[in-house]
């Protein structure tokens, strides 16, 4: 609108200096016209008054008729010369006062047309100059727009800081964070940092004269604020000071953020990371972190540390008769108790399944140590009361000392779980301190397992079979595979010697298999040759049967070497049982639809067989050596016996009494109508050699 109220300006401008000249120009038209017509009058008045008169004067003067017409002559030629001359002088006149006139146009119009270029120039700066004020406030209120825009859109609160007035200004939207309404709040740093928690108060005033001092090029905090309600937001403080030509702070401005949800949420991912989540104690992760810290704090005072780790017995028991549930109750209620008697001495940690490690900041004193580690081991001799189960979970605990056992992390803990383990082996429900005897059987062993994992490939195992014989009948009837080890140092070694290391690194899934394979060639073989018809039994462990494609594996080798499903018998014990009751069971079924035997070993030495002895497909039961080898002269002994069979029978199985050493046992066993039996008494386990040589003496019987 001004731009076109210029233009329009100027064009009356320009019509108004050319009004002018055209005025002029016509006024010297007028004075021109009025000019010729002044003349024309004198010219007119002289004339007619020069002839009256000089008419009159001559006819009186001169009376010769032709003198008069002489000098009337004359005269008419003096008028015309005297006018001549006059009208010469004034047009002359008259002429140059309109030239000046002109003159005095042109060079006013030359002079209107000179201004009136240097307002049309002047009009053009004022335009563009107008045009780029126009631009930049444009500019300006876009700017200002977005400022507003980003203000009231982002989630930043924005403060200002006047240092040397002492005057803070906060945007509503600080206030309005923490739950205040705008008068609520004084524009003062006092009363904001009356808002700040106590235990952040000093850090953030640090960090602000950090920056004010020059120290960092920009003031930024996390802490906690008071909120009208009374409870705390986390706050993410970030600013920056102008300063002086003098480098003194003057003026400093910043935001705040609410950080209060990313706060808990990692709070939340620290808790999952370094927290077990059904104990609230400390992880894995955070108990190395905890240990590498007490390690280096003793280094540095000269102080020792004991690392405990503590493992529940026969957990998995409880897990599998009562269920998870009841299994997650007792780690909470060992979490608890663990750390009551602890308490003030050190820190507790659940470090696995049911595996616990406890750090302990002591002098070193062995008396302290042990009266510690007796404190816990009492603490797990009471009973259990959970829901309406009682029981009793004992524990294995193995311990370490700092700098003693070792100077770092992975060493101690290496050697505490060495002697946890030692404490399993020797009866578990006690502790073991770690020794350097430890650490050279745990050399040996691993030295026995790198052995062990080259045995099978270089034909160091072998098969024997230890006869079974029918009671009524003595003849032989089956066999049991046992392996054995043809060590090239050590001779032969008995499973109990090295089947633990195969089962502990997996070795066991691919010796089970060769087993299978080779039982079910040799009984083929002596099916062709000598026609024997003899049941086969092959041991499993738990490992073969929680291995994902066992029952694949099985399928394999019988349509491999067309073994007869109905000659062969596997041996599980009370422990694979219990150790994962569903998934045996349901492995156990598919076996039996296939036509192979299940034989349940070692019954009568655990206490919850009978929980599961209508659930699990058995078909044999095998009494236990421990209870056949002394039930003559044992009456509660004997008693098991008689039941176990009389058990058996009602329930359509067939039992064998294994450990059988003397006549007299074989009597009494064919008393109570055992089925079967196997012991030094009938063979020792046979290579494959040797019990041939064995039928063929003996015709396939047994003398009793």
């Amino acid at each position: 609108m001004g731009k076109i109220r210029d233009k329009k300006e100027q064009s009356k401008a320009s019509k108004f200096i050319h009004r002018i000249y055209h005025y002029v120009q016509n006024q010297g038209n007028v004075e021109a016209k009025i000019l010729s017509l002044r003349i024309a009058a004198i010219y007119i008045v002289i004339g007619g008054a020069w002839i009256l008169f000089s008419d009159r004067v001559l006819s009186v003067m001169i009376k010769d008729t032709h003198a008069f017409m002489v000098i009337q002559t004359y005269k008419g030629w003096l008028y015309v010369f005297v006018t001549g001359i006059l009208l010469y002088y004034v047009v002359k006149k008259q002429t140059r006062v309109i030239f000046e006139t002109q003159q005095k146009l042109v060079e006013s119009h030359r002079k209107a047309e000179l201004a009136n270029e240097k307002l049309k120039a002047a009009q053009e700066k004022l335009e563009e100059q107008l045009k780029v004020l126009t631009q930049n406030q444009m500019e300006l209120k876009k700017t200002e727009e977005r400022y507003r825009l980003a203000i009231e859109g982002a989630n930043d609160a924005i403060w200002d800081w006047d240092i040397q007035r002492e005057d803070t200004f906060m945007f509503s939207r600080t206030k309005e964070m923490l739950g205040y309404e705008e008068d609520e709040l004084e524009n003062r740093s006092k009363a904001w940092n009356s808002l700040i928690h106590p235990d952040d108060f000093d850090r953030v005033v640090e960090e602000l004269y950090r920056h004010l001092e020059g120290k960092t090029p920009y003031y930024q905090t996390e802490h906690r604020v008071r909120t009208k309600s009374g409870e705390y937001k986390w706050i993410l403080a970030r600013g920056k000071a102008i300063r002086d030509s003098d480098g003194k702070p003057i003026r400093m401005a910043g935001s705040h953020t609410d950080i209060t949800e990313r706060k808990e949420k990692e709070e939340k991912i620290y808790e999952l990371a370094y927290y077990d989540s059904l104990t609230r104690l400390p992880n894995r992760t955070m108990f190395d972190k905890m240990l590498e810290q007490a390690i280096h704090e003793a280094y540095q005072t000269n102080r020792k540390v004991i690392i405990l780790m503590i493992d529940l017995d026969d957990f998995k028991t409880v897990n599998n008769t009562l269920g998870p549930d009841y299994g997650d109750m007792v780690l909470k209620n060992t979490s608890v108790m663990l750390s009551d008697i602890i308490h003030t001495k050190g820190t507790v940690a659940r470090t696995g399944g049911d595996e616990f490690g406890i750090i302990i900041y002591d002098n070193g004193d062995k008396y302290d140590i042990e009266k510690i580690t007796s404190e816990l081991k009492e603490a797990f001799q009471v009973s259990w009361h959970i829901g309406d189960y009682e029981f009793y979970i004992t524990a294995s605990i193995g311990i370490t000392v700092f700098p003693d056992d070792g100077q770092d992390k992975e060493t101690l803990l290496k050697h505490a779980s060495t002697a946890m383990y030692e404490a399993k082996k020797v009866g578990k429900n006690t502790f073991c301190f770690y020794t350097k005897e430890m650490n050279d059987k745990l050399i040996a062993t691993v030295k026995l397992e790198n052995e062990l994992r080259h045995a099978l490939e270089n034909n160091q195992l072998a098969i024997y079979y230890q006869p079974q014989i029918d009671l009524k009948t003595g003849q032989v009837v089956g066999v049991e595979a046992l392996l054995r080890w043809i060590h090239p140092e050590k001779g032969i070694l008995s499973p109990d010697q090295f089947v633990w290391i195969a089962e502990y690194t997996g070795l066991i899934v691919p010796i089970g298999e060769w087993v299978m394979e080779m039982v079910s060639n040799q009984y083929n073989l002596w099916k062709k040759i000598y026609q024997w018809d003899l049941n086969m039994s092959v041991n499993l462990s738990m490992k073969q049967l929680q291995h994902y494609d066992f029952i694949d594996k099985i399928h394999n080798i019988i349509n491999k070497t067309h073994m007869n499903c109905k000659k062969l018998k596997f041996e599980i014990t009370e422990s694979i049982v219990m150790e994962d009751a569903n998934t045996t069971i349901a492995k156990l079924r598919q076996l039996k639809k296939m036509g192979i035997k299940i034989a349940l070993d070692d019954f009568g030495t655990g206490y919850s067989s009978l929980n599961y002895l209508r659930e699990l497909p058995i078909d044999v039961l095998k009494i236990d050596k421990s209870f056949v080898h002394d039930m003559i002269e044992n009456f509660h002994k004997r008693a098991i016996v008689e039941l176990i069979i009389d058990l058996a029978h009602k329930m359509n199985m067939t039992v064998i009494a294994e450990g059988v050493e003397s006549s007299e046992q074989i009597s009494y066993l064919s008393q109570y109508r055992c089925d079967m039996a196997q012991g030094y008494f009938v063979s020792q386990p046979l290579s494959k050699e040797e019990f041939e040589l064995f039928m063929n003496m003996n015709g396939g019987y047994c003398r009793m």
